[in-house]
């Protein structure tokens, strides 16, 4: 971690599988808030600051592509408003998450401060590293479920598969999309292929971004 702020805080290093920070008692989501910077990629578990793994450079360039058009399409038709991953989510008073890409509708902005987004997102999407375990994943999406997350969407490259959790009266609903057109509930406007997420196979950003406004100007 190479952020000043930790640097000047006192967070002391843990040594574990991954790098992990803490203090003589657990870190609250706002003190989390005031002792990281712009360069500190880490996350709040349990009180405990854990370094967030860095993605691939194809994973970067799959959430970039996919930030960049549901971004224009949702600010352009004032569905809402999509923010990547260095904005954090608070998930309790010891705990705060990183998502790859989130979305909050329009109506919902209000959760959405300067800081950080306080409540639950409406779509939080997250690609999947080969460096990431199985635990680590489980205790994300146990979070997610936690704090309300409406739909939740695993994409994990290296296995082909993007995962959903959707949320049905209370509880969530697992389906799994493998190469095919879908939509995310939360923006069922914007249709895709799964293959566009999952390999290095897709349409130019403003081809794509036209061709779906142009389908939804022409829905009644």
């Amino acid at each position: 971690m190479t952020g000043t702020f930790l640097q000047e805080s006192g967070i002391r290093e843990w040594t574990e599988e991954r790098r992990l920070f803490g203090d003589d008692h657990p870190i609250t989501f706002e003190r989390f808030l005031d002792i990281t910077g712009d360069k500190d990629f880490v996350e709040l578990v349990d009180g405990m600051l854990v370094e967030k793994m860095a993605a691939q450079l194809d994973h970067e360039w799959s959430i970039a592509w996919l930030n960049r058009v549901l971004g224009v399409i949702c600010s352009k038709h004032g569905l809402g408003i999509v923010i990547g991953s260095r904005t954090a989510v608070e998930i309790t008073e010891f705990g705060g998450r990183l998502p790859d890409i989130l979305f909050v509708r329009e109506s919902r902005r209000e959760i959405v401060q300067e800081r950080a987004v306080y409540g639950a997102p409406d779509l939080v999407i997250e690609f999947r590293s080969p460096g990431d375990r199985p635990s680590d994943m489980i205790a994300l999406e146990a979070d997610y479920r936690q704090t309300g997350v409406t739909e939740i969407a695993f994409v994990d490259r290296q296995n082909g598969v993007i995962t959903l959790f959707r949320k049905r009266n209370g509880a969530h609903e697992t389906s799994a999309i493998t190469p095919g057109g879908f939509a995310f509930e939360a923006l069922p406007q914007i249709r895709l292929q799964a293959e566009w997420l999952l390999t290095n196979t897709r349409p130019e950003v403003y081809d794509l971004i036209t061709e779906i406004l142009n389908a939804i100007i022409g829905t009644p």
